[in-house]
């Protein structure tokens, strides 16, 4: 019981950590040329599909979890307390790219995470006063502290 629970959350923080890394290799690739039209688009549409993907994925988990007939009560508990925190920091994230888009950022990937938040932005580059907007969007709405909001400007990788 205690292996399957170990198990179950070692495959969460995995999912975590797969997500805040592949995200952040965009903020190291440095010096790229602009991209070709449509590629900033795909971009944040494949990003976003990826980030639904995994999500459905780690909430059927947790579904499983939390239905399961062989567990004790307090894991089965702690599996709907995880699912219904994932669910919020789905709206989190939905809404600040929302407002994020009313504040003249277009394109705005955002990324909850225990430790804070990533935001990938559709611009090469970004000024104090832009990482401040959007750090003040994620601290109104996911109540993260400004100095835990990493803001990221998109950057095509190099084709090879």
């Amino acid at each position: 019981m205690k292996k399957r629970a170990l198990l179950f959350l070692g495959l969460l923080l995995g999912i975590g950590v797969y997500l805040y890394l592949r995200f952040d290799e965009y903020a190291r690739t440095a010096g790229t040329p602009l991209p070709a039209a449509g590629e900033k688009e795909a971009f944040f549409a494949s990003a976003r599909l990826e980030r639904e993907k995994a999500r459905s994925r780690e909430a059927e988990t947790l579904r499983r979890a939390a239905e399961a007939a062989g567990e004790d009560e307090e894991f089965r508990r702690e599996a709907r307390r995880k699912l219904l925190l994932l669910g919020e920091r789905t709206r989190k994230e939905k809404e600040a790219e929302i407002l994020l888009q009313a504040r003249g950022y277009p394109e705005a990937l955002v990324l909850l995470h225990d430790q804070g938040a990533v935001v990938v932005v559709n611009r090469l580059k970004l000024d104090p006063k832009d990482i401040a907007r959007i750090a003040e969007v994620l601290s109104e709405v996911g109540g993260i502290p400004r100095d835990k909001v990493r803001v990221v400007p998109y950057r095509p990788a190099t084709g090879l």
